[in-house]
């Protein structure tokens, strides 16, 4: 699935659910970034030539996963 095959008002439904499956401390504060690296990072990511960046997801607890 893509974003494509879903209606706009439901693109921030996706993001809540994302972010809820994704949120493995349970308190809801973890934040996705979608096609970004969070900013909060204390150093610079270098992306390879070629590579796109599908998002990142920021935990509370200070961890951050980039895809």
């Amino acid at each position: 699935m893509t974003t494509a095959n879903v209606p706009p008002h439901d693109i921030a439904a996706l993001h809540a659910l994302a972010v809820r499956l994704l949120d493995d401390t349970g308190t809801g504060q973890s934040q996705l970034h979608v096609r970004s690296v969070s900013a909060q990072l204390p150093l610079e990511v270098t992306v390879p030539d070629g590579s796109t960046v599908l998002g990142s997801l920021e935990r509370e607890t200070g961890d951050v996963a980039i895809l």
